[in-house]
């Protein structure tokens, strides 16, 4: 069954829900209560049933056949929590569909639209200090703040699942995560931001900082070795099921856009090998990804830069059903969105190009090995992560004092802002685990 089908169902069980759950425990006049739409045992089954059609259509919008669709689960039905964080475009459809929210009057932003543990991680900064912060923008654009919080939120309650962290965890991160948000916005109000999003060793918790400790920066000579290979005197990828070779046109296209990136940056930029690379990303699982390896004449170094095909923004309420329409994909003001916000502080060679028609993202890959920061082992590794998530948030999304005070005035009045996010937080979580199960029913054979 359609989505748009089950709709007055679900406006009806929200207004119940709204009108008798919370009139209990809520001033419904002054206060900000969760608009979640009641879960009844009918309305569960609408939705799982819904999901398998919901996410074999969109896979069909963005070109996927069934034998690629089943290799695509096989990786992100590990569990709950990753295939959470492989389906922003489902969240943001139940988002809109529901008119899910956390408050009645949050402040617009530049956000970063898909914050889940997975996408905070430890990076170089412009001067090849280890940083953390937010790594993936690829969704970003103007939205609201709580949508970042939402997202956040959800995905530490199913991380915490996933873990096996003490459940009664979870509330005291969602409260850390609003504290180290709420710090950085009140500091901001004051002092203004000149910084990127990421924080430094000496700003994140020690949960962070001892993997911080370990990272350990990869050489020029240890990336040609790994990746690279000699081919008639020349440099080439060392192809596989995962990397392949360019046809001729395809590599002259590509070759163009590097020396077009060069020049725009005023930095010489000398292609040398290129590859197509598959099988990588979650929600962009199946898209067309490039990577090639460049040299830098002045410098007397390579660079490795991908060429990203991304998805059609999820902030548009009008976009996300299309979302799988590629055409409708954006890439230049995303960029303009990562610079605004100060991420990905290591790339020079952020930009946007046209391939084929379709809009396609330009980034630099950085020669870094770090462990994953959301492998937790304690309830204190889960709310240590919160609060430097928290405080990364708050510098996306306060670039400005007049910024930062609005959201610190927002806070002040949202006196239920933990209680209202760690309900949605539980809420969402289970939502996903029945999307999960019954996606499960549909491809267990394929894990």
């Amino acid at each position: 069954m359609k989505i748009s089908k089950i709709l007055p169902i679900i406006a009806f069980s929200m207004l119940a829900f709204c009108n008798q759950s919370f009139a209990t425990n809520t001033d419904m006049v002054t206060k900000p209560c969760v608009y979640i739409a009641k879960v009844t045992e009918n309305t569960k089954q609408i939705k799982t049933n819904s999901i398998v059609n919901r996410i074999s259509s969109y896979h069909k919008q963005i070109g996927l056949d069934s034998k690629e669709t089943k290799k695509k689960f096989k990786k992100i039905l590990k569990s709950p929590a990753r295939f959470y964080q492989a389906s922003p475009v489902l969240f943001y459809e139940d988002i809109f569909d529901n008119n899910y929210s956390i408050s009645k009057d949050s402040p617009y932003a530049i956000i970063c639209t898909d914050p889940h543990t997975g996408n905070f991680g430890i990076m170089p900064d412009e001067n090849g200090k280890v940083v953390w912060g937010p790594n993936d923008f690829d969704l970003s654009g103007k939205g609201k703040v709580e949508w970042d919080l939402m997202r956040l939120g959800a995905s530490i309650k199913l991380a915490s699942e996933r873990d096996d962290i003490d459940q009664d965890a979870v509330k005291p991160a969602i409260s850390a995560l609003i504290r180290g948000y709420k710090t950085e916005a009140e500091r901001i109000s004051k002092n203004g931001n000149n910084r990127s999003c990421t924080l430094t060793d000496k700003e994140v918790t020690n949960f962070i900082k001892k993997d911080m400790d370990k990272s350990e920066v990869i050489t020029e000579e240890e990336l040609l070795k790994d990746k690279f290979e000699k081919q008639n005197g020349k440099i080439s990828y060392k192809f596989n099921k995962k990397t392949l070779k360019l046809n001729p046109k395809q590599e002259s296209k590509i070759k163009k856009i590097m020396f077009d990136l060069g020049k725009k940056k005023n930095i010489g930029l000398e292609p040398v090998a290129f590859c197509e690379k598959l099988g990588s990303g979650g929600s962009t699982y199946g898209l067309k990804r490039y990577r090639v390896l460049s040299y830098i004449p002045k410098e007397k170094k390579y660079v490795e830069i991908e060429i990203k095909q991304i998805l059609p923004s999820v902030l548009d309420k009008n976009l996300i059903k299309k979302a799988g329409n590629l055409k409708l994909a954006n890439a230049k003001t995303i960029v303009k969105s990562i610079k605004e916000v100060g991420g990905t502080p290591y790339d020079r060679f952020s930009e946007s190009c046209m391939l084929d028609g379709i809009s396609f993202m330009i980034r630099e890959r950085y020669m870094l090995e770090a462990d994953d920061t959301d492998d937790f082992k304690t309830s204190d590794d889960l709310k240590n992560f919160a609060y430097s998530a928290g405080i990364a948030l708050a510098r996306t999304h306060c670039r400005s004092k007049a910024k930062g005070l609005e959201i610190t005035n927002w806070l002040n009045k949202e006196t239920k802002i933990v209680d209202n996010l760690y309900d949605f937080s539980v809420k969402y979580a289970g939502i996903t685990k029945k999307y999960y199960k019954e996606l499960k029913k549909v491809y267990k054979g394929e894990n």
